[in-house]
């Protein structure tokens, strides 16, 4: 079951910065997005998937599932 969280919010340069626990997520000014575990890169948005397009697709697939394109 979800539970609160405490949760950490700043600006870091031209990134915006976001953590919970170990888990920390970071967006630069080009939108990018870069998630780490513990400071290690666990997963960073391709380039040519989110960034040519100029949008990002998110589809409810019902309850708490989504995907993202």
């Amino acid at each position: 079951m979800p539970q609160p969280a405490e949760a950490k919010v700043w600006m870091d340069g031209t990134n915006a910065c976001i953590q919970t626990g170990n888990l920390r997520a970071v967006m630069n000014q080009y939108g990018r997005v870069t998630f780490y575990y513990k400071d290690k890169m666990i997963l960073n948005e391709k380039p040519e998937l989110a960034f040519d397009c100029g949008i990002r697709n998110y589809r409810n697939k019902g309850g708490d599932l989504w995907t993202a394109r």
